[in-house]
């Protein structure tokens, strides 16, 4: 009896793009790769389709949202996909930052950059590089707004994304007229289009810091605390090693090697007070240097010990330990933590202790206030690190108190 045919891969609608899409599986690697097709339910796209599955079923290989081999499309001059010049980008980013594709201590500004390319390659990572204009990144700014992003935040990745065709258009990868054709797509106005505006800076009230601590892990925990009394940055909280820190005064000093002006040649230091150090000094002893102080994998040690201690059931009855282990789990706990997963963890905690959700950056802004009442804004911008006073009233907010006080004397 023959083997029936499979079916090809189907013609599916994406919902946040408006575009059809299909997705098919290389041969070669087992990896499955979505091709967008343009307008959903076209005449265009319908013969896209099949000109794709007919390519795929004869080669079998899909490079960059396109089915064939890599070596057929770079036999034709010129003929680059915006996929490949966006990877070629890439690796220029990984190159000038000196970080590899495995490395979690990816610098703000590349990881901005990560995120545009992502965006650029899912909407139109199979068009040639040549047909790229300002309706297609008109196209990818759409698709963000329909992904909830907000404003300023789209418009930075816009406009890393026309960074990315300046430097193709410098290394002959795309004619130059491209990227001043991209310059004609302005960016996003306040209220244009209904796309959200960034939320304002607010600070953590103290109270509710200390409400959610019980409900996290310590280390978790250890990494919100520090960055209230201390105002380091989510990122500089969860990359902290010993290596990195000066003991040799009363007061300590950390000097983080990855953080956001890193690349423009700024030097970061945090000074560590008498609570900050109380919290660092739990995690110092017993440690290789180079080793982040605030480990997944103590974590998750922890969590399996806090639960072993409140378990009900007799050790002879249920499971044992040891006998229900995944010997290959999907996710493992790695060295150093993420600042999303720090967020989740906050997230989570502020739900079990029934207060109001904060995230681990309006630490940050609960320090900037402390700061900014009790000494001036020339201690926010050294102890924040900011390069100047525009930022204390972003971080720190308005003392609209003042205005009041002014305004009941004069008025």
């Amino acid at each position: 009896m023959a083997l029936k045919k499979k079916p090809d891969p189907s013609y599916r609608l994406h919902k946040r793009s408006g575009q059809a899409i299909v997705t098919l599986t290389d041969r070669r690697t087992r990896q499955r790769r979505d091709v967008y097709l343009g307008e959903h339910g076209s005449v265009e796209s319908h013969e896209l389709y099949a000109k794709t599955i007919k390519a795929w079923r004869d080669q079998g290989e899909v490079v960059d949202g396109k089915p064939g081999t890599p070596q057929a499309r770079q036999a034709q001059v010129g003929q680059y996909t915006v996929g490949v010049v966006a990877l070629a980008y890439w690796r220029s980013i990984q190159k000038r930052y000196s970080f590899s594709d495995g490395d979690k201590n990816i610098p703000s500004n590349a990881s901005k950059i990560k995120q545009a390319i992502k965006r650029c390659r899912s909407i139109a990572g199979g068009l040639p590089a040549s047909e790229f204009g300002a309706d297609e990144l008109e196209a990818i700014r759409d698709a963000m707004i329909a992904e909830g992003l907000n404003r300023e935040y789209i418009n930075d990745l816009i406009t890393k994304i026309r960074k990315c065709f300046k430097w193709a258009a410098k290394k002959k990868l795309v004619r130059s007229t491209i990227w001043h054709e991209l310059a004609l797509l302005d960016q996003l106005q306040y209220g244009e289009q209904g796309v959200k505006e960034p939320g304002e800076a607010e600070a953590v009230p103290w109270g509710d810091v200390d409400a959610v601590l019980p409900y996290l892990t310590p280390q978790v925990a250890a990494i919100a605390d520090l960055m209230r009394h201390t105002g380091m940055r989510p990122g500089e909280a969860v990359r902290m090693t010993a290596a990195m820190i000066d003991t040799s005064k009363k007061t300590w000093w950390y000097t983080p090697k990855h953080h956001k002006t890193a690349h423009k040649g700024k030097v970061r230091r945090i000074p560590l007070g008498p609570r900050a150090r109380s919290i660092v000094k739990q995690y110092l002893a017993d440690r290789p240097i180079h080793k982040p102080l605030f480990s997944p994998l103590e974590a998750d040690a922890w969590i399996r010990a806090r639960r072993a201690a409140e378990r009900v059931t007799p050790e002879l009855c249920g499971n044992r330990k040891g006998t229900n282990v995944k010997l290959s789990p999907m996710r493992k706990p790695g060295e150093q933590y993420k600042v999303g997963s720090v967020t989740q963890a906050i997230e989570r905690a502020c739900k079990q202790a029934g207060v109001s959700k904060w995230t681990a950056k309006q630490c940050r802004n609960a320090a900037a206030k402390v700061l900014l009442e009790e000494f001036g804004p020339e201690h926010v911008v050294l102890v924040l690190g900011h390069s100047g006073y525009a930022l204390v009233e972003r971080y720190a907010g308005r003392d609209y108190a003042k205005a009041e006080a002014a305004i009941e004397q004069i008025g």
